[in-house]
């Protein structure tokens, strides 16, 4: 198992740009569960895409691994970093009613 350096963007907020160094085998889940994370966990509908956002890039898998879905070739286990992929992600308004916008 390698290591792997996913840099994860949300759609036209640079702000929550970020990076995660993992093995090659990890699960998606792993990484949408980073990401939601990061927004609080209040992200229920996070849409993901593989490299830059087009239809056709979509991840809707999330049980596959990094390795799996950039086609990165298997590698000896290794302490070092031997590829860098991005994954785009994006998510809309929280459904929660706030008490703000509901009292008033």
């Amino acid at each position: 198992m390698a290591k792997v350096l996913v840099t994860h963007k949300m759609v036209g907020v640079a702000l929550f740009d970020g990076e995660l160094e993992l093995l090659d085998d990890t699960q998606l889940y792993y990484i949408r569960e980073k990401i939601r994370a990061r927004h609080g966990n209040t992200p229920t509908d996070l849409k993901m895409w593989k490299s830059k956002v087009e239809p056709l890039n979509i991840i809707r898998d999330m049980s596959v691994t990094i390795r799996d879905l950039f086609e990165l070739p298997k590698s000896p286990e290794t302490s070092e970093l031997i590829n860098r992929v991005t994954i785009f992600y994006d998510f809309g308004p929280s459904k929660m009613k706030s008490v703000l916008l509901t009292k008033c």
